[in-house]
C-alpha cells in the first residue's frame, strides 16, 4: 500500500465497521484534500481528485497558437510587383534551375524561344492536342515547346515560383540525382540547336550559334622553316583549367589556354614541308568571339592518386569588363568591338565534386541590377559588389574562408565555375518583352503564341481564384479557432468544485484527451469508474477527478455519456468492506507472527499436539480472506476485537475445492500415512487456526495412519524416481570429479600409466541425469562410435589444443572402472605416454585403436569447407602501424609464458587447484595425486581456448562468406575511415589482394583476425563519402525518353602532376 492509500484508510485502525461516519466515506475517497491552486503544481497531482492542474489546460490559458497551415499566408506565393520568379527545386534540380534562369534573362534567346512554331518541330507530328493549337488546347511534346510555356510563366505568372517538372520530366533527367552542370548546359544548346535549327524564322534557327558559338583554331609552327599548319574548330564556350595555384585570375587562365607548348623529343612534330619529324610549337589562336562569351571554370578535375574527381577551390579574380580584342589574332577588328560586360556568374557552393548546391547571379539586362537566384528565392543585390569571395558552403563551417580582397572594378569567387559576358555593341533585337513583371498579356510587345498565352491566362485566373478561396478558408478557420479557445479557456475556469453536493466526477483520462483536443474524443464514460455494487469505486481515486455540476451540465451537453456520479454514488459497502479486510489482515499478521514464533520451538511429547497438513499451513492467512470475500457482511460481526462468523461456512472456499486441513486425508478419509505432506504442531497453534476454522478435520498426535494405506505401501515396490534419484546419488559420490571437471588427466603431462577416452556427448548425458534424476534417464550405454571411422580408427588426434577436448573426455582409470559398472561400453580408446628408452627426455603419445589418417585428413578438410559456407559471421579487424612485425608473431608459436598469462586472464579456461577439498573428494575414487610442479608443468602447456578474444583496436565486422574482398573494404572504411584503395590486408601473413574474390576463395573463416594497414590515409574526409558515391555506376544524362540525353558523364581535366597542361579539347580535330 503506498502512501497515499495509508492516508485514506487510516481512519480503520481504530474505527469499528460500524462505527463508519460520512466523513470516514469521504476520508477513503480522498475528497477531503484541498483544492490545488494554478501554479502550485509542476504537474497533475493523480492522489487528489481535486487537483485539476496538468491536464492540458496550458496551450488554453496562453495566447492562441496559429497552427502551421493557419500560418501560411497564400499571398506569400503570390509574386509580388517587380519581382522575378523562382524555380522551384524538385530533389536536385539546382543545377538546372541556375542554367534556366540564365537563358531566361537573355533576351534574344528568351524571344527565339517565344517565336518557336510547333509545325515545324519533328517531335509534334504525332501531337493529338497539334490542331487545338488554335483554341488553346495544345500541349507541347517537344522541349522546346515546354520551354516556351516555362519561360512564358517565368514571365507572366502571378505565382512567385514556378514548377519546372513538365520541361524536366520531357528530357528524362532523374531529378534525384545530381549531375554536371556543365555538361548540361552543353547537351542542351546542341538540343536546342538541333531543334530550332528547323524552324523557317531565321532569327529563330541560327539563334544558338549567333549567340553563343566563337571559333578558335589550333597552329602548329616548325621551329626550323617556321611554316604554319592550323585546324579551324567551333566552340560555345572557352574551358579554362586553374592549374595548381591557391589565387588565379582571368587573365592568367586566359593566358594559360592561349600559350604555347613545345613538342620536342617523342612528341616531336611531322612538318610536311621539312619532309620530317621536327621540334614544333602548338598553340591555340581566337578568330571569332560570340556575342555571349561563355567561360567556364574547370572546377571539377579527375585526381589520379584518389581515383575520384575533386573540386578546385582556387580563388579565381574576374573583371566587370573584359577587353579581348588582345586575345584575338584576326586582323581588321577594332578594339571598342570587343569590349565584353559580366552579365552573369554561376556558382557551386560545397566542398565535394559529388554534392553541393547550385546558385546563379545574374544582371537584368534592362535595369541593369544584379539578381541572386537560388532555386525558389530571389533576391535583389544591393550596389555592384555582390561579395562573391564570401559565399559560405552548405555546411555551417567555423573555418569558411574569409572575403578575399579584390582589386576595384572586380570580383573573386572560390565557387565561380561559369562566367557569362556579353557584347557590349551587339546588335539588340526589336520588339523583345522586357523581363519585368509588369508586363500582361495584353502588351502589344508581347510575342507569346496564342496558345501560350491562353494557358498562361487559365493559369493565372485559377491561382487568383485558388488564392481567395484559400484566404477565405484560412480566415474562417482562424475564426473557429479563436471562439474554441475562449470556450476552452472559460469551461476550464468553470471545472473547480467548490461544494461536494454541487460537483461530479469525470474520468481523468477524458478530461486530459478533452484538453488535448482530441479529435477522436468520445462521449464521458463513467463505467470504468463503478464498484461491483454499480457506485464509485474507492479504490480508483487516481482515475477520477471533481468537477462542478455546472460545468459538467455543459460537457454533458456537448459531449454526451454517463451515467453521471455525484455525491450521492459514494459506495458505503466498499468502504465498510475494506474496513473489515484491513482489520482483519492486520489480526491475521499478529497471528501469522505468533504462529511462526509457535513452530520454532521443539514440541514436548507429554504435551497434546496437532497434525496439520503442510498446504493448510502455508496458506492458511489467504483461505482466511477468501472465505470472508465470498461470505455475505452480514454473517460477520466483531467481538472483543476480532472478527468471528455467526453462520460459519465450510472451510473451502467453492465446491470442489480443498478445505483447511483436507490436505492431509489419505483416499479412505483417513489420516495419510505418508508423513510427506503433514507435520505435527503445538496445540496453541491449533488454537489460533481452530478459531478460524472451526469445522476442519481435527488429528491429534496419538491419531493412528489409514492401516488401509499401511498395506498398500508394503505392497507397492520402490518407485522407479526414487531409485533413480538412489542411483545419480551413488553415482555422483563415486566420480565427483568427474561430475564437476576437477583434478583432470592430461596425456601431456608428466604422467604415467594409462588414461581412457569417452565421447563427451556420453558425459554430457551423464552429467545431466545425475543433476535430475527425476526427469532424466540413466545413462546404460556409453558409446564411443562418433569417435571412430568405418576402419575402426580414431576421426580425433588427442593434443593439447581445448578445441580437440570438446569432442571426448579424458578418464582415471578407476573412473572408467566406475563407469562401466552402470553402463555397458561398445568401444575401448586408450592413450599411452611413452618415453624413448635411453633418451629420458620428450614423449610420444600412443592410442588404442591407431589414429586414422586418412579419414582424420578427410574429417578435417570437410569440416573447413563447411566453415567457408557462412551467413552473418563475426571476423575481426585489427589496424596496425607495420605489418611485418605483427605478422612476425601471429604465425610464430607463442611462448610458455605468453600462453600462462593467458590462461590466467581467459575466463572459459580456468585450471583448477588441487586443494584439500579435492583430496577428500577422490576417496572414493583415488586418482594419481599430482605435484605442485607437475601442476604448474600442466599450466605451461600450450593450450589454447578456442574463444576469440578481441584485441585492442579490433573492431568487429559481420561478413557473408559470398561477400568480395572489395565489400569487405567498403565495411572497413565504415568503421576506421580508411578507403579501399588505401587498405593493406592480410590474413595469417597472407596478402588479400583481389577485389572480386570471396571471402571463401580467400580462406576467410569466422572469427578470422584482419590485420590492416593504411597505406597512405586520406587527409580530407569529404573523400570517404565521395568514394561511397563512386560505388553507384555514374550515367549521366541517360535516359529512355524521346528527347533524353543519352550521352555518358563529362570529361575530367586530369589533375596529376606528370600532366600539368591536359585540359578538355587540347588535341585538334
Amino acid at each position: 500500500m503506498d502512501q497515499a492509500s495509508k492516508e485514506a484508510w487510516q481512519w480503520v485502525e481504530s474505527t469499528e465497521a460500524g462505527a463508519i461516519t460520512i466523513d470516514h466515506i469521504q476520508t477513503s475517497y480522498r475528497l477531503k484534500v484541498a483544492t490545488c491552486k494554478p501554479g502550485k503544481c509542476k504537474k497533475n497531482c493523480k492522489i487528489n481528485p481535486r487537483c485539476l492542474v496538468g491536464l492540458g489546460e496550458k496551450v488554453w490559458l496562453e495566447d492562441l497558437k496559429v497552427t502551421e497551415e493557419e500560418q501560411e499566408d497564400p499571398c506569400d506565393i503570390v509574386r509580388k510587383e517587380g519581382n522575378f520568379v523562382g524555380l522551384t527545386n524538385l530533389g536536385a534540380t539546382c543545377y538546372i534551375n541556375s542554367l534556366l534562369q540564365l537563358w531566361f534573362h537573355n533576351p534574344i534567346f528568351r524571344k527565339a524561344i517565344y517565336s518557336w512554331v510547333p509545325f515545324f518541330d519533328p517531335s509534334e507530328k504525332e501531337n493529338k492536342t497539334l490542331d487545338l493549337l488554335g483554341m488553346g488546347g495544345f500541349i507541347p511534346n517537344s522541349p522546346v515547346g515546354k520551354l516556351q510555356l516555362l519561360f512564358a510563366q517565368m514571365q507572366f505568372s502571378k505565382r512567385s515560383c514556378v514548377n519546372p517538372t513538365s520541361l524536366i520530366t520531357s528530357l528524362g533527367i532523374d531529378t534525384t540525382t545530381q549531375q554536371d552542370a556543365q555538361e548540361f548546359s552543353k547537351l542542351f544548346l546542341n538540343l536546342l540547336e538541333d531543334k530550332l535549327s528547323l524552324q523557317t524564322d531565321m532569327t529563330v534557327s541560327t539563334m544558338v550559334y549567333d549567340q553563343f558559338r566563337g571559333e578558335y583554331e589550333y597552329v602548329t609552327r616548325c621551329s626550323k622553316c617556321q611554316k604554319e599548319s592550323s585546324s579551324p574548330s567551333a566552340f560555345y564556350e572557352l574551358d579554362l583549367s586553374l592549374g595548381s595555384k591557391s589565387d588565379v585570375t582571368l587573365d592568367e587562365c586566359l593566358a594559360e589556354f592561349l600559350h604555347e607548348e613545345k613538342l620536342e623529343g617523342t612528341d616531336q612534330y611531322f612538318c610536311e614541308n621539312c619532309s620530317s619529324k621536327q621540334n614544333a610549337t602548338r598553340s591555340i589562336r581566337l578568330r571569332h568571339l560570340p556575342a555571349m562569351l561563355n567561360i567556364q571554370l574547370l572546377r571539377f578535375v579527375f585526381d589520379r592518386k584518389t581515383g575520384l574527381k575533386k573540386k578546385v577551390s582556387s580563388m579565381v579574380h574576374f573583371p566587370f569588363v573584359v577587353e579581348m580584342s588582345n586575345y584575338v589574332k584576326t586582323q581588321g577588328e577594332e578594339p571598342s568591338s570587343l569590349t565584353y560586360d559580366l552579365s552573369a556568374v554561376l556558382i557551386h557552393r560545397g566542398p565535394s565534386a559529388y554534392s553541393g548546391h547550385y546558385i546563379a547571379h545574374i544582371k537584368d539586362p534592362v535595369t541593369g541590377t544584379w539578381y541572386k537566384f537560388n532555386d525558389e528565392v530571389v533576391q535583389k543585390i544591393e550596389g555592384t559588389n555582390f561579395k562573391l569571395g564570401i559565399e559560405e558552403d552548405l555546411e555551417d563551417s567555423k573555418k569558411s574562408r574569409a572575403g578575399a580582397k579584390v582589386t576595384k572594378g572586380s570580383h573573386g569567387s572560390s565557387n565561380a565555375y561559369m562566367l557569362v559576358y556579353s557584347r557590349r555593341d551587339a546588335a539588340k533585337p526589336e520588339s523583345v518583352p522586357a523581363c519585368s513583371t509588369t508586363s500582361s498579356l495584353s502588351d502589344p510587345c508581347s510575342v507569346l503564341p496564342p496558345w501560350v498565352q491562353t494557358t498562361i491566362f487559365n493559369e493565372n485566373e485559377n491561382f487568383e481564384a485558388w488564392t481567395r478561396d484559400t484566404v477565405s478558408r484560412r480566415d474562417e478557420s482562424l475564426k473557429k479557432s479563436r471562439e474554441k479557445h475562449s470556450k476552452m479557456r472559460r469551461l476550464y475556469g468553470s471545472l473547480p468544485c467548490n461544494s461536494l453536493d454541487q460537483g461530479e466526477f469525470v474520468p481523468t483520462q477524458w478530461l486530459s484527451s478533452w484538453l488535448g483536443n482530441d479529435e477522436k474524443l468520445r462521449p464521458i464514460d463513467n463505467s470504468i469508474l463503478l464498484c461491483e455494487h454499480g457506485k464509485l469505486n474507492p479504490e480508483k481515486f487516481r482515475e477520477y477527478k471533481l468537477v462542478s455540476s455546472s460545468a459538467a451540465d455543459e460537457l454533458y451537453a456537448e459531449y454526451s455519456g454517463g451515467r453521471r456520479l455525484n455525491s450521492n454514488d459514494l459506495c458505503w459497502d466498499c468502504v465498510t468492506t475494506k474496513c473489515i479486510t484491513s482489520q482483519l489482515r492486520s489480526q491475521l499478521d499478529n497471528e501469522s507472527k505468533l504462529i511462526a514464533n509457535l513452530l520454532k520451538s521443539k514440541i514436548d511429547p507429554n504435551q497434546p499436539a496437532f497434525w496439520i497438513g503442510k498446504e493448510s499451513l502455508r496458506s492458511w492467512k489467504k483461505m482466511v480472506l477468501e472465505r470472508m470475500v465470498n461470505s455475505e457482511r452480514e454473517s460477520m460481526k466483531v467481538k472483543n476485537g476480532t472478527l468471528e462468523w455467526e453462520n460459519r461456512p465450510s472451510s473451502a472456499s467453492s465446491v470442489g475445492e480443498i478445505g483447511f486441513n483436507e490436505d492431509l486425508l489419505c483416499p479412505h478419509d483417513k489420516l495419510t500415512a505418508d508423513e510427506g505432506p503433514r507435520r505435527l504442531i503445538h496445540s496453541a497453534v491449533w488454537e489460533i487456526l481452530h478459531r478460524h476454522f472451526p469445522e476442519a478435520i481435527e488429528f491429534s498426535s496419538s491419531e493412528p495412519p489409514c492401516e488401509k494405506c499401511i498395506v498398500n505401501i508394503e505392497r507397492t515396490p520402490l518407485p522407479t524416481k526414487e531409485s533413480n534419484r538412489l542411483l545419480a546419488m551413488e553415482q555422483k559420490s563415486l566420480l565427483q570429479d568427474l561430475f564437476r571437471s576437477k583434478n583432470r588427466p592430461d596425456p601431456f603431462a608428466e604422467q604415467k600409466g594409462e588414461i581412457y577416452v569417452i565421447a563427451k556427448e556420453v558425459i554430457d548425458k551423464w552429467r545431466s541425469f545425475v543433476r535430475d534424476s527425476s526427469r532424466k534417464e540413466p545413462v546404460t550405454c556409453m558409446s564411443n562410435a562418433q569417435l571412430l571411422c568405418h576402419h575402426g580408427g580414431l576421426l580425433h588426434r588427442p593434443s593439447p589444443d581445448l578445441e580437440s577436448e570438446s569432442m571426448f573426455v579424458y578418464l582415471w582409470p578407476c573412473e572408467w572402472e566406475a563407469l562401466s559398472r552402470f553402463a555397458k561400453v561398445d568401444r575401448v580408446i586408450l592413450l599411452r605416454r611413452v618415453v624413448p628408452e635411453g633418451t629420458g627426455t620428450g614423449f610420444s603419445l600412443d592410442t588404442e585403436p591407431a589414429v586414422c589418417e586418412s579419414c582424420l585428413e578427410k574429417r578435417l578438410e570437410e569440416e573447413r569447407r563447411s566453415q567457408l559456407v557462412y551467413s552473418r559471421a563475426a571476423i575481426y579487424v585489427r589496424q596496425v602501424d607495420k605489418i611485418g612485425a605483427l605478422t612476425d608473431n601471429l604465425t610464430d608459436a607463442p611462448s610458455a609464458s605468453a600462453f600462462s598469462s593467458s590462461i590466467a586472464e581467459d575466463p572459459d579456461f580456468q585450471r583448477p587447484r588441487l586443494d584439500s577439498t579435492a583430496q577428500a573428494l577422490a576417496v572414493s575414487c583415488p586418482v594419481p595425486a599430482l605435484s605442485p610442479a607437475t601442476v604448474g608443468q600442466q599450466q605451461q602447456q600450450a593450450r589454447r581456448s578456442s574463444r576469440q578474444r578481441r584485441g585492442r583496436g579490433e573492431k568487429e565486422i559481420t561478413v557473408s562468406s559470398d561477400q568480395t574482398l572489395l565489400d569487405l573494404k567498403r565495411d572497413i572504411m565504415k568503421k576506421f575511415q580508411v578507403a579501399p584503395f588505401d587498405q593493406h590486408l592480410t590474413c595469417e601473413g597472407r596478402d588479400l589482394n583481389d577485389n572480386q574474390a570471396t571471402l571463401a576463395s580467400l580462406r576467410i573463416f569466422p572469427g578470422s583476425v584482419i590485420i590492416l594497414q593504411a597505406d597512405e590515409p586520406s587527409e580530407d574526409p569529404s573523400l570517404m563519402e565521395d568514394y561511397a558515391r563512386t560505388a553507384i555506376p555514374e550515367e549521366g544524362f541517360k535516359g529512355n525518353h524521346q528527347h533524353s540525353f543519352v550521352f555518358g558523364s563529362p570529361q575530367l581535366v586530369i589533375d596529376d602532376n606528370s600532366f600539368p597542361r591536359a585540359r578538355r579539347n587540347r588535341t585538334p580535330p
